[in-house]
């Protein structure tokens, strides 16, 4: 399932027009269907509004995990399937003995810094192509 796809699924899951996920981002309403028909994505920002609204991980909506709503423990497990985290990984493979709170904060660590190295990668592409 594309981007689009999910997003069009989101927004009937929650009974929300285009028109009225358009207002609530500040947006078009041919800028969402756009979205949905896989003619445009959504950029960086506008991704992490929508997981902000629906209620998912960015990872779902980017097509990086097949649930919308991972548990914590299953972020973990799905991030350190990466090749990034090949070295990570060992550090965290006692997770099973973890308590809820101790991997909620180690799921929104590494999070954190996905999306932030995300946004930068983002950041980079848009100024080399303003040159």
């Amino acid at each position: 399932m594309c981007i689009g796809e999910k997003i069009r699924c989101l927004r009937e899951e929650k009974n929300m027009t285009q028109k009225q996920l358009a207002e609530i981002l500040g947006i078009s309403q041919q800028a969402v269907g756009k979205w949905e028909k896989g003619i445009n994505e959504p950029d960086f920002e506008t991704i992490v509004k929508l997981c902000d609204i629906f209620g998912v991980a960015s990872d779902y909506i980017l097509g990086r995990i097949e649930t919308a709503s991972p548990t914590p423990k299953e972020q973990i497990v799905e991030l350190l399937k990466r090749p990034e985290f090949k070295d990570a990984a060992i550090a965290f493979q006692d997770y099973h003995d973890w308590t809820e709170d101790e991997i909620q904060s180690i799921a929104d660590f590494i999070e954190g810094k996905r999306l932030l190295k995300e946004k930068k990668k983002l950041s980079n592409y848009i100024f080399l192509n303003l040159e």
